[in-house]
């Protein structure tokens, strides 16, 4: 087991005691370190085996929303991510440049999303990442319900 695999099952049995349930870890994917879903009502994760920084920052966030369940969705992906960096923080794991760059990427989607689905008002947390919509990667396009990437560069994500 490598010094990641060793932090998650460390944090899954921590929160496994503070949610009172049993967290089933349903299939490890190793092709794909960003992608995992968290069924919250079953308390079943699918993710990326914790074998990197970004890999593990997947896992983590998946079990963020066993946590965090809340609306409006930008905000609920914002709170997983930030339990993420968190624990990581918290275990001693150094956050990479790729692992914040994704961060703050993947905030800066979510709210497009809820953008592009004529979200009512923006919640406070993630107005700094408001900047990294239309005028860097992550564009959308308002009433027409679809949210996509360009394939220019997202620099500065650093600065959020």
């Amino acid at each position: 087991m490598n010094k990641y695999e060793l932090v998650a099952n460390k944090i899954l049995k921590e929160c496994e005691s503070q949610l009172g349930h049993d967290i089933v870890i349903n299939h490890w994917k190793s092709n794909r370190p960003f992608s995992g879903r968290a069924d919250c009502e079953t308390y079943i994760l699918t993710v990326p085996q914790p074998k990197s920084d970004i890999s593990l920052n997947t896992f983590l966030h998946e079990l963020g929303h066993l946590f965090y369940q809340i609306k409006p969705s930008c905000l609920n992906e914002y709170m997983a991510c930030n339990f993420a960096l968190d624990k990581m923080r918290e275990n001693g794991i150094a956050i990479s440049h790729k692992v914040k760059h994704h961060h703050n990427w993947y905030i800066a989607y979510s709210l497009a999303q809820a953008l592009n689905r004529k979200i009512k008002m923006i919640p406070l947390e993630l107005k700094p990442f408001r900047k990294f919509i239309s005028t860097r990667r992550v564009h959308y396009i308002n009433g027409e319900g679809k949210t996509w990437i360009s394939n220019q560069s997202f620099a500065d994500s650093s600065k959020c």
